[in-house]
């Protein structure tokens, strides 16, 4: 379990991944293995794994603190790429 824990939910973004994806499979990720952490938990993590190239593309956005910010993180992302 703690190895499925690490492969799956405590993971980084693989380089190349797109961001969206990588919100959906900690979330799958999250819900699959039962991980008792709230939301925001749930989204530091996410915002902990992301790579050097996401984080800047984000520079002058606001840091999502709710499920919703984070599908507008998602949807610049997209505008950039």
């Amino acid at each position: 379990m703690s190895q499925l824990l690490a492969e799956m939910y405590e993971r980084v973004q693989f380089e190349g991944e797109p961001f969206a994806n990588y919100v959906q499979s900690i979330e799958d990720a999250a819900l699959v293995l039962h991980i008792r952490e709230n939301e925001t938990q749930v989204l530091e993590r996410i915002l902990e794994g992301l790579t050097p190239i996401q984080r800047a593309r984000f520079v002058f956005q606001a840091q999502a603190s709710s499920c919703q910010q984070l599908e507008k993180l998602a949807m610049v992302d997209r505008n950039i790429a």
